[in-house]
C-alpha cells in the first residue's frame, strides 16, 4: 500500500537528476574499470562508490518521498548489495595491482610460488598484527597509512554482509548461521588469493575479517540501531538480526 508522498511539488524531479548523477558516475566507474590505461587506486574506487551509493540513496529517498511508494528502495538495496560485491571482489581478488606473479616478486616463474609462501603466506595467528604492523608502526618502518589500511580496512571489508545477509536470506539471522557464512566467505577469499597469488594470503586477515563482520552483526542486534536502518529503508529492511525466523 503506498503512503501520502512526502515532497514538495518544487522537488518534483530531483530525485531523477541525483539518480542520473549517480548514473553518470557509474558509468565512469564502469569506464575505468574495464579500460587497461585507466588506473583508479583501491582509496579512490572505494571513495567513489561511496559517492555513488550517498546519490543513488539520496535520490531514493526523494522517490519514495514524492511517490509515497517504499518498494523502490527495497530494488536499490539490491543494487547496492551487487555493488558491494564487485567492490569486494576488485579489492581483494581483480585489481592488477595485488598480483604477486612473476612480474611483482622476485624470482622466475618456476620459484614465484615458493616467493609467494615466503612473503606473502602467513599461518600463524597475529603474527601479521602484532609484529609486521603494530611493532612496524611504532618502529617507524611501517606507516600509519599502511597500519590503517591493513588493519581498519581489514576489519570493516566485510562488515556490510551484516546488513546484507540478514537481510536477503532470514537463516542469516541466527548468530550462528552468519558466523559460519562470513567464516566461509572469508576462507573462500584467503583460498582464492593463495590459489591466483593474489594479495596475501594471512590467517590474520581472516580473523580481522570475521571478527570485523560479527562486530557488524551485534551492532545490528540493538534495538536503537534496528529501528534507526527500518527507519532509513522506509520500513523495507525487515529481515535484521536477531529477529528470529
Amino acid at each position: 500500500m503506498k503512503k501520502k508522498a512526502l515532497l514538495p511539488a518544487a522537488w518534483k524531479a530531483a530525485d531523477t537528476w541525483i539518480l542520473l548523477f549517480a548514473w553518470l558516475f557509474l558509468s565512469f566507474f564502469l569506464y575505468a574499470e574495464l579500460l587497461d590505461y585507466v588506473r583508479i587506486g583501491p582509496v579512490f574506487r572505494v571513495l567513489l562508490l561511496l559517492v555513488i551509493g550517498l546519490l543513488c540513496y539520496l535520490g531514493g529517498v526523494l522517490r519514495v518521498m514524492r511517490t509515497g511508494d517504499p518498494s523502490f528502495m527495497r530494488r536499490l538495496i539490491f543494487v547496492f548489495f551487487v555493488l558491494y560485491l564487485y567492490l569486494l571482489l576488485s579489492l581483494t581478488l581483480l585489481d592488477a595491482t595485488l598480483r604477486q606473479g612473476s612480474d611483482s616478486i622476485y624470482g622466475t616463474v618456476d620459484n614465484e610460488r615458493q616467493v609467494y609462501l615466503s612473503r606473502f603466506f602467513n599461518p600463524i595467528p597475529l603474527r601479521s598484527i602484532y609484529h609486521v604492523y603494530l611493532r612496524g608502526f611504532v618502529k617507524g618502518y611501517v606507516s600509519f597509512y599502511n597500519t590503517a589500511v591493513n588493519l581498519v580496512g581489514n576489519l570493516c571489508v566485510l562488515i556490510p554482509f551484516s546488513f546484507f545477509l540478514p537481510h536477503f536470506f532470514p537463516k542469516q539471522r541466527r548468530w550462528y548461521w552468519f558466523l559460519l557464512s562470513i567464516l566461509a566467505i572469508a576462507l573462500f577469499i584467503e583460498l582464492l588469493q593463495f590459489l591466483f597469488m593474489v594479495g596475501s594470503c594471512d590467517v590474520d586477515d581472516l580473523i580481522l575479517n570475521t571478527l570485523g563482520a560479527f562486530l557488524g552483526y551485534g551492532l545490528l542486534k540493538l534495538p536503537p540501531l534496528r529501528r534507526l536502518v527500518k527507519k532509513a529503508t522506509f520500513g523495507t529492511a525487515k529481515k535484521m538480526p536477531g529477529k528470529e525466523a
